[in-house]
This record gives structure tokens, C-alpha cells and sequence, in this order.
């Protein structure tokens, strides 16, 4: 929608949309009112006297798939699109994928999310992903001039619960490491990686033997790996901040090459593996830390959990900052870092402390 000045007091109103064969069209008219701000408002009477352009049997499930569609096209990650496929699969499922999408309301929205919460159980997270996601496609048609108006716009969300993290004491960091040391060597280099190095389950996996500069003392995280639908994606990751370059304890280097030296002769795969030379899928790799885990007594820590144990290790030390855990982390920013770790982190940084300290050693003692 657009208004254009013809003359003094004189302007003309333009409404924008899409015909059932996909062509653009304009409505105009022509209108005397004084200024630019009064032609804006006879606008909004003018665009309200014409239909959408969404043709009337296109369902809320359909606008969500010509979304997905547009989302393919411009090359995200197949994850995603797995991912975008299913919540359509769930909305559609409901009624009111069956809605026509010119026609959906914001109260038929929270409608809908008393149902997620209160029928499905399902957690706010996943409540969100879904109406986010609608907001995405309801956005597109807005911008293509098929739609005017968002009732996602109003929707009023649950309250997101902070993830419970879950990492090992330094009482137990000692008693894993001792009983890390008696397993298998696949199962040891990737709780090393995941405790000592930060990374992801899926950036673990996605480790080839080019990947590890022995003469550096140093590994790329360049790519990771997962399963979907059955398939194995080998991909590099999302985030720029993801491919990282990090140096990597000698005693993990150290273990690494045995690795490599026995799995030369069971396997053509390139890094960890399960069974007799079958690449280690991720939820293989899950459920064989979470049962060492559990064998020893401890509590409920999942292989991610380690990498959480790694960061918590980071600032415990008063080493590192906030800047520094993020970075080695592979976070895209700091913000991510504080809303994931705030608890363990105690909202306070250790280079804050050390300034606070600094300024308390040199300036406290006169008095200032």
C-alpha cells in the first residue's frame, strides 16, 4: 500500500495485490485531503473496502507450506526444514490448520495455545516455535501483498522456563576422568572433547582425521554431523561463530592418535565409530555417556551436559571472561552465553570480580 502527492491537496491511494494466477494488481484512487497524514488514514479505509488478495480456500496449513517452500528455495539447512515440516504436520493436525489463513484470529491463536499446553503438554519452547513460525508465513504474505494483517502480531506467549543445566561437580570431574580412563577409546575421546573442549555432540561427529593438526596442537570444528530421517548429513555449521579453531590438551591429541592408529585397522571410517567400523550415529553416541554416567553413581548428565560442565569449569577458574567462555564455546554472541549459563554463571563475570578487586586493592585501603 502506498499514497503518492498529484498535486496540492490532491493524492493518490494504491492498494497492492495478488490475483488467483499469481499476478500483481493495483487499486487506486484519487483523493482530496490535506496533508500526507490524512491521505494515510483514508488509505487504511480504502485497502479495508477491497478483499485480500489470499484466495478464500487457502488454509493456514497451505500458507505455512508455500513458506516452507519459499525457506528450500533459499537454501536453509535441511534441519530446519525438517523441523518446519513437523510443526506443519502438528498444526495441521489441528483444526486450525484447516482455517482459512485470511480469516484466522488472534483469538483463535491463544485458543489454540490452551490446547498445546493444556491437551498436548507440550513445554512453552515448543509452543513458541510454532506460533513463531506461523508469524514467519503470515509475514511473507503481508510482504507479498496477499494478506494486510499478522494475528500473530497480538498473541499473547507462555513465559519460557529456563533450562535446569545439569553438570558434574569437581568431585566428580575427578572420579569421571579416572573411569573415563579404563573405556574404550571412542567413547574416551568424545566425553574429552565434549568436557575439555566444549564442543557439540553434533561437531564431535562431524570431526575427520584432516581436521586434527597434531604439529599445532590444535583442531578445526569445520563441520558437524546428524541423522535425518534416516539419513546421514554431514554439513558445516550454522553460525560463523560455529567454525572455530580451538588448541586441544595433549593428553586428548595423545589419545587421539591411538584412536586413529586402531581404528586403521577395523575401519575405513574416518573418526569415531561403533560397533565394527559403522560411523557413531548421534543418539549411539547419547545413550553410551548417559549409561558410563550412570554406571558410576552420579547424577543424570548427558554428553551436552559435559560441555556445560566445560563452561561452568571456565569461569570457576577466574581465568576467563565472559567474551572468552563464549568464544570458545562457539556461541554467536555474549547474550547467548549469559541466558544459557546466568544460574551457573551467578550473573556476575570473573574479569567483573577482578576489576571490582583491582579497584578495591588500590583505592579501599586509603579510604576512598
Amino acid at each position: 500500500m502506498a499514497v503518492r502527492q498529484l498535486g496540492k491537496n490532491k493524492w493518490q491511494l494504491i492498494v497492492d495485490y495478488y490475483d488467483d494466477e499469481g499476478n500483481r494488481r493495483k487499486h487506486t484512487k484519487t483523493v482530496y485531503c490535506n496533508g500526507k497524514r490524512a491521505a494515510k488514514s483514508l488509505l487504511d479505509d480504502f485497502a479495508d473496502s477491497w478483499e485480500d488478495a489470499m484466495p478464500q480456500e487457502a488454509s493456514v496449513s497451505q500458507l505455512l507450506q508455500d513458506y516452507i517452500d519459499k525457506c528450500e528455495v533459499k537454501g536453509l539447512k535441511p534441519n530446519t526444514i525438517r523441523g518446519y515440516k513437523n510443526i506443519r504436520k502438528s498444526i495441521e493436525k489441528n483444526k486450525i490448520g484447516k482455517v482459512a489463513a485470511r480469516s484466522l484470529t488472534t483469538y483463535q491463536l491463544e485458543k489454540y495455545i490452551v490446547t498445546m499446553i493444556k491437551d498436548e503438554e507440550l513445554d512453552p519452547k515448543t509452543v513458541k516455535n510454532r506460533i513463531s513460525l506461523l508469524k514467519a508465513a503470515y509475514k511473507m504474505a503481508i510482504r507479498n501483498g496477499l494478506l494486510r494483517e499478522n494475528p500473530c502480531d497480538s498473541v499473547e506467549l507462555p513465559k519460557l522456563k529456563r533450562a535446569d543445566i545439569k553438570i558434574l561437580t569437581e568431585d566428580e570431574v575427578d572420579k569421571f576422568v579416572e573411569k573415563l580412563s579404563e573405556q574404550n577409546l571412542d567413547l574416551r575421546v568424545m566425553c574429552e572433547l565434549a568436557l575439555f573442549c566444549g564442543l557439540r555432540r553434533g561437531e564431535i561427529l562431524g570431526l575427520k582425521i584432516e581436521d586434527i593438526d597434531f604439529d599445532k596442537g590444535c583442531i578445526y570444528a569445520r563441520h558437524v554431523r546428524y541423522i535425518i530421517d534416516g539419513e546421514m548429513i554431514f554439513e558445516e555449521p550454522k553460525t560463523e561463530k560455529s567454525r572455530r579453531t580451538f588448541s586441544c590438551p595433549q593428553f586428548i591429541l595423545n589419545d587421539i592418535k591411538d584412536l586413529i592408529r586402531e581404528h586403521a585397522e577395523i575401519s575405513d571410517s574416518d573418526f569415531l565409530i561403533q560397533y565394527v567400523g559403522e560411523p557413531m550415529k548421534p543418539d549411539y553416541a547419547s545413550n553410551i555417556v548417559i549409561k558410563f554416567i550412570d554406571s558410576l553413581g552420579m547424577q543424570h548428565v548427558t554428553l551436552h551436559g559435559l560441555r556445560h560442565t566445560f563452561a561452568s569449569m571456565l569461569n570457576a577458574s577466574g581465568n576467563f571472561d565472559i567474551a572468552e567462555i563464549s568464544s570458545a564455546l562457539g556461541h554467536s554472541n555474549i547474550t547467548t552465553t549469559m541466558n544459557i549459563y546466568v544460574d551457573v554463571f551467578n550473573g556476575v563475570s570473573h574479569s567483573s570480580k577482578r576489576i571490582s578487586n583491582a579497584f578495591d586493592e588500590k583505592y579501599g585501603k586509603n579510604g576512598a
